[in-house]
């Protein structure tokens, strides 16, 4: 494994932020691809349960959230992609170290109390943004948008927190708003060049298969949608250990940063 600067020790700019977290994902692709894999078949086990007919699917995104089999399938398949999108931030996490990897899984076992506490109080936070759809009130959109996405921001070192630092669920929002208050404009910066970057790598990589597909199945209805969800998969399970890498390097940097904050304030030189 290439020698990475990790863990991060001092403040870094966006630029250098993003190249450690893209040297991580690199170095630590192969080995967290089948935890990715599975977190993303985990999160979709509500549209997996209605493909084999077992649940209908719902009526509305509000409807289908007060249905109480939704509700519970949601919140299984959302836990259990925690629990392997963990694996995955641990797993980064002990490679860049030089420590032996493995005992993720276990590990992030051991903490499923405090991931379906955290999955909870996520949910209910991201609830609003329900009400968002169809947009036939745009301002009424705009206005609840606005606070799910700050607190989307604010609370973006939340899960890394609550593994790494075995902190409580409710401890780690807490300590993930204060490491996070007054930087959300570039926390934003970070994560808008990101989702641009896989959405502009996304297009190609999806379009060259999907033509191929396309010709390859001579006209044949039931392939284009197969070859759809297939290479959805694969470009969601090659995202998911990116954002893992970036919350950990933003973990990273903000704690630095504070920690300089902290050093560097009359309190600390009087002392």
């Amino acid at each position: 494994m290439p020698k990475i600067p990790y863990p991060v020790d001092h403040p870094l700019p966006v630029a250098e932020l993003l190249d450690l977290s893209f040297r991580v994902y690199l170095a630590t692709l192969v080995r967290c691809l089948p935890f990715a894999a599975l977190a993303v078949i985990a999160y979709q086990l509500p549209n997996l349960s209605h493909l084999s007919g077992a649940l209908a699917p719902a009526r509305s995104p509000l409807k289908g959230s007060l249905d109480p089999r939704h509700i519970a399938l949601n919140l299984v398949g959302v836990v259990v992609a925690l629990v392997l999108y963990g694996a995955v931030l641990l797993r980064q996490d002990a490679m860049c170290r030089g420590r032996p990897a493995g005992a993720e899984l276990a590990a992030v076992a051991r903490r499923v109390p405090g991931i379906v506490v955290f999955a909870i109080v996520f949910a209910l936070a991201l609830a609003p943004a329900s009400l968002c759809y169809p947009p036939t009130h745009h301002g009424l959109s705009l206005l609840l948008l606005v606070p799910v996405g700050y607190f989307t921001v604010a609370a973006c070192c939340a899960f890394p927190i609550l593994l790494l630092r075995r902190a409580a669920a409710l401890s780690s929002f807490a300590q993930s708003w204060r490491l996070t208050h007054g930087g959300l404009w570039r926390l934003c910066l970070i994560w808008t060049v990101t989702f641009t970057t896989l959405l502009g790598l996304s297009v190609p990589l999806g379009a060259i298969p999907a033509f191929a597909a396309a010709v390859l199945s001579h006209g044949d209805a039931t392939v284009a949608p197969a070859a759809a969800a297939v290479i959805a998969f694969a470009l969601l399970t090659l995202a998911t250990p990116l954002g893992a890498a970036i919350q950990l390097v933003v973990l990273g940097d903000l704690t630095a940063r504070r920690a300089g904050a902290a050093l560097a304030s009359p309190t600390s030189v009087a002392a």
